[in-house]
């Protein structure tokens, strides 16, 4: 009954994708919901929205009331910003591909098919960047979780994630056969232990693996694959677009 007063509103775009051109703030989806009712009377409902800007992460609340003595009558009222630091943030044309690819996120089989026609023959990207975002069937979960992930660091030998802005779960790196159908993958081991890198994954026995992924119509975006114990079938996709050179 909330999200349908909420799509009803002129305002709906604070909870949906804003379909606007105006790639500045992009509206992530809700992080919490808290809905009062005491007595029968007014309906309260607390919405903690996350929004990525060019500034940084903002969390926004809202309270929606829906008056009891005329349902169809609502407030809406912003209450509270708080800004989410440290943070990496994504330029708006890197934001505007991760969302495209957002959109196929429910199609699962998509993304097997573009990973089976991918290849690796640029090689592993060291010195580069990448922006990433979770390819789950849920759209508005990939949106949120990049408050959480925002990408990988590439440099000789490994990488580093971008976790809540910070550096962090380093792996190795190198060209190994697919667990998959045994092709050529970029492979990120997190068990792997180097003398430089280190190893302070706390999932030591996943693995990512990557494939540059051209039918996708972007240049040097990789897919990737991130399981563990060699299952590839328990794994989940992601894609990470390069940062602009």
């Amino acid at each position: 009954q909330l999200s349908q007063v909420c799509e009803s509103r002129e305002d709906q775009s604070l909870i949906h994708k804003n379909d606007s051109n105006d790639a500045k703030d992009q509206i992530l989806g809700m992080l919490q919901v808290n809905v009062e009712n005491e007595g029968g009377g007014d309906t309260r409902a607390s919405l903690e929205i996350a929004l990525e800007t060019e500034s940084g992460w903002v969390v926004s609340t809202y309270e929606l009331v829906v008056f009891v003595s005329s349902p169809s009558e609502t407030q809406l009222e912003k209450k509270t910003n708080r800004q989410l630091q440290p943070t990496v943030i994504a330029p708006p044309e890197v934001r505007a591909i991760l969302e495209r690819a957002n959109e196929f996120a429910r199609n699962q089989q998509y993304w097997l098919e573009l990973f089976e026609n991918g290849n690796v023959d640029d090689g592993i990207p060291v010195g580069r960047q990448f922006y990433g975002m979770l390819l789950f069937p849920s759209p508005a979960f990939n949106r949120l979780w990049r408050a959480v992930w925002q990408g990988k660091d590439f440099f000789d030998g490994g990488l580093w994630n971008f976790v809540f802005g910070l550096q962090g779960m380093n792996a190795a790196v190198s060209i190994e056969a697919s667990a998959y159908d045994g092709n050529d993958v970029i492979l990120v081991d997190y068990e792997a232990w180097d003398p430089v890198i280190g190893n302070l994954s706390p999932c030591p026995f996943c693995q990512d693996e990557l494939r540059y992924i051209p039918d996708f119509g972007e240049t040097g975006v990789l897919l990737g694959r991130a399981f563990p114990f060699d299952a590839f079938v328990l794994g989940f996709w992601f894609l990470l677009v390069p940062a602009p050179e």
